[in-house]
């Protein structure tokens, strides 16, 4: 990878570049007026305790172990809880789950990850954990923005290979093949040859002896990025990226309704805002905006 400004700073010395990512590209598709709201007008989305026990418990002990060549002394688990339990307090519970979403499992997940996978510092070298990676689209003022949660680079050839962590209650798609465009997007802005693809699923079993224990199992695919691969992901971002420069132009985002509107099988928080007219201008002044990108 080539050493670049802080993205920050490109987009502050190139104002007229619109910058897009995996979870923009999502919104637009599930719908553009959702889109519109989240993206430009910054509105915060919902989140949910399995959101934030990946983000705020499991991502940083394991981007600790990796930074810091295989070895947690430096992480504080009881601060880690306390800020999850900070974020969390006013997010309905998992009725049936508070075994998954506790500290001591997501100990046991950590240190089971490590246990399993203790021999990679032989295999691979650190190069960076949750930092901002970006890369100009090609004929087009638009920047890929990604986050990688770990980059590794093979030891021997110095090929890049991408790490994502994705936890779940859910035994379905351990492959993670739905989450291959997120994936190919890491390893555009990072150059990685190889995706490794960890999917940790966790259960709450009950037996007559122990009760109720929450276990869990951990896959983790190796595969290599195809030229072609990356040459349709390239193609259909660019696609993506050129319909939203006409809707910001045209200042018309089209609502995917009822699609969007129920998507997931649940109803869009922003449905309402939609009944508006124009006067909804006026109600997102007001409403919460996201604390960070």
């Amino acid at each position: 990878m080539n050493k670049q400004i802080p993205f920050e700073q490109f987009i502050a010395e190139n104002p007229d570049y619109l910058a897009i990512s995996h979870s923009q590209i999502e919104s637009w598709d599930r719908c553009q007026r959702y889109w519109h709201y989240v993206s430009m007008h910054k509105l915060a989305t919902e989140v949910s305790w399995p959101m934030k026990f990946s983000a705020m418990m499991l991502h940083p002990a394991l981007s600790s172990w990796y930074s810091n060549k295989g070895s947690l002394v430096k992480f504080d688990w009881p601060k880690c809880w306390s800020n999850y339990m900070e974020a969390v307090q006013m997010i309905p519970y998992p009725k049936g789950k508070a075994l998954i979403y506790s500290q001591q499992h997501a100990n046991d997940i950590v240190n089971g990850y490590i246990t399993r996978f203790d021999k990679d510092f032989e295999m691979y070298r650190f190069v960076a954990s949750e930092e901002k990676r970006y890369r100009v689209l090609p004929g087009l003022k638009v920047v890929y923005l990604s986050i990688p949660d770990l980059v590794l680079k093979r030891i021997g050839d110095d090929k890049v290979v991408v790490n994502d962590f994705k936890h779940s209650t859910w035994g379905m798609n351990a492959d993670l093949d739905p989450f291959d465009r997120q994936l190919l997007g890491q390893a555009y802005v990072t150059g990685a040859q190889f995706l490794m693809k960890t999917h940790i699923v966790s259960s709450v079993k009950s037996s007559r002896d122990y009760g109720s224990v929450a276990s869990f199992e951990i896959n983790r695919p190796f595969d290599p990025i195809e030229p072609d691969q990356m040459e349709e992901w390239v193609a259909e971002v660019c696609q993506t990226a050129e319909e939203i420069l006409r809707a910001k132009e045209r200042n018309v985002f089209v609502k995917q309704a009822p699609k969007g509107c129920f998507a997931f099988n649940k109803k869009c928080e922003f449905k309402d805002l939609c009944s508006l007219g124009k006067a909804r201008s006026f109600m997102i002044e007001s409403m919460p905006k996201r604390e960070r990108d």
